[in-house]
């Protein structure tokens, strides 16, 4: 789904539910695009997940490290028998046996014996055919995957803030546009009213003029709705309360000063670029790295496992005593003859989600350069459309007054004065949303590149 399109489905929602339409009391704090990138990099939800992950991943890696390292145990154990078997062991576990001991009568049916064995152990695998360091391997190749999502995350959100606020500012300057249009269409009516009273015009020119103010009304109804809903939006995106209002500029002028002139690199160059620097496909490749080592991990299942142990004893009657004490140090391996085939298949399984993790990269690496060349086009037509709509507003504000001046002197139909003011409503709405595509063609460039 697009994200755009579900960000404005949620919070249109969301909106109806927190009575958006009501304006709120107090003045508006003012926000820049800056500072709600900041807001949006502290507050997302998405960004606050992706670092979560990454946290998770790193501790992921500390533990597969600890396997290196020897696993040290205290055991603690207590009993009163009268086992013969095991009341023999016991004693001389306790360093208490004598001669009488041997008695045949004390062997078949001893007295109760009471033992506490505190045992300090530690175990260490010596070789494990490759699997211990193929976890490891893995286990920091997902670690910096998991990085390098968090940063594309970052540069996601970074872009989604971009877009949210480009779209607030749009229906905020729709509101604007349509405010004028308003005020243009009460001087027509006002106008039309004068020259009927003085017997100049029919009573249809001042009915026209009134539809057409009626019809502007509409608009700016509409218009409203729209900024409320893309404020929700937001919002949303910036992880703060829905209903929470901001004063925005009237277009992105400011916004886009300096920023839409700046000199670009060849396509081919921005390509190469992105390619070397997309943290997605860093983290892609990383994946990569990380089922190799599966694969590793897979086959050690097919060597033996050698591992070693060393244990201190203490025997007594009381906890933590010491009357006997004993050592222990062992060496053993072990080796798995036949499993079934369960490390063939495996093996098998490991390689194939290699070879498909690695399919996925490479269409990844070549999908780039049409992101790049898209993103680069989308910019230059966007572009070129904020000069034209320039160009074309200007030239409307000059035809309106001309019309309207004619039509003042009864050399021009009200129709023409209507179509005039039509012309440069939409020419101004035009230019606003030219450059509402030009800071998101901007964004979306860099977010292509990896360098947002």
């Amino acid at each position: 789904m697009n994200i755009r399109f579900f960000y404005l489905v949620l919070a249109a929602g969301l909106a109806a539910s927190a009575g958006l339409a009501a304006a709120p009391n107090g003045l508006d704090e003012e926000l820049v695009l800056e500072e709600a990138i900041e807001i949006g990099l502290a507050h997302n939800e998405r960004l606050l997940s992706a670092r979560e992950l990454l946290a998770a991943a790193d501790a992921e890696w500390s533990e597969s490290r600890s396997s290196r390292r020897p696993t040290v145990g205290l055991s603690l154990s207590g009993s009163r028998s009268t086992n013969p078997a095991q009341v023999f062991g016991q004693l001389l576990g306790q360093e208490a046996f004598t001669e009488s001991n041997f008695d045949p009568a004390f062997l078949n049916e001893p007295d109760p014996l009471t033992n506490v064995t505190s045992t300090v152990s530690a175990r260490q695998v010596v070789w494990s055919g490759g699997r211990v360091g193929s976890d490891i391997a893995a286990a920091r190749a997902r670690r910096d995957s998991s990085a390098a999502s968090a940063e594309r995350t970052r540069q996601n959100v970074i872009r989604d803030v971009t877009v949210a606020y480009a779209d607030a500012v749009l229906a905020s300057a729709r509101v604007g546009v349509a405010r004028k249009a308003r005020e243009t269409a009460r001087g027509h009516v006002a106008l039309a009213e004068e020259r009927h009273a003085a017997g100049l015009v029919v009573r249809s020119d001042v009915l026209q003029a009134q539809v057409r103010q009626q019809e502007i009304e509409e608009e700016l109804i509409r218009a409203g709705n729209e900024a409320e809903v893309s404020r929700a939006v937001l919002n949303l995106v910036l992880g703060v309360e829905i209903d929470r209002s901001w004063s925005l500029p009237a277009d992105l002028t400011a916004v886009l000063d300096g920023r839409d002139a700046a000199p670009r690199a060849t396509v081919d160059a921005l390509v190469d670029a992105a390619r070397s620097g997309r943290p997605d496909l860093e983290a892609s490749g990383r994946t990569v790295a990380a089922l190799a080592s599966r694969i590793d991990h897979a086959r050690s299942g097919r060597y033996p496992e050698v591992g070693l142990l060393a244990s201190y004893e203490l025997n007594d009657d009381e906890l933590l005593g010491a009357d006997g004490s004993n050592w222990t140090v062992a060496l053993s391996a072990r080796l798995d003859l036949y499993d079934g085939g369960r490390a063939r298949t495996r093996v098998r399984g490991a390689e194939s989600r290699h070879r498909a993790a690695r399919h996925g990269h490479e269409r990844m690496r070549r999908s780039i350069e049409l992101e790049v060349r898209r993103a680069s086009a989308e910019l230059d037509s966007a572009l070129s459309r904020v000069k034209i709509a320039g160009t074309a507003t200007r030239l409307a504000e000059e035809s309106l007054r001309i019309v309207r001046d004619r039509y003042g002197e009864g050399l021009s139909p009200l129709v023409d004065l209507l179509d005039a003011e039509t012309g440069l409503t939409r020419a101004r709405t035009r230019r606003v949303m030219a450059q509402r595509d030009v800071l998101v063609a901007l964004s979306s460039l860099d977010l292509a590149t990896g360098s947002l």
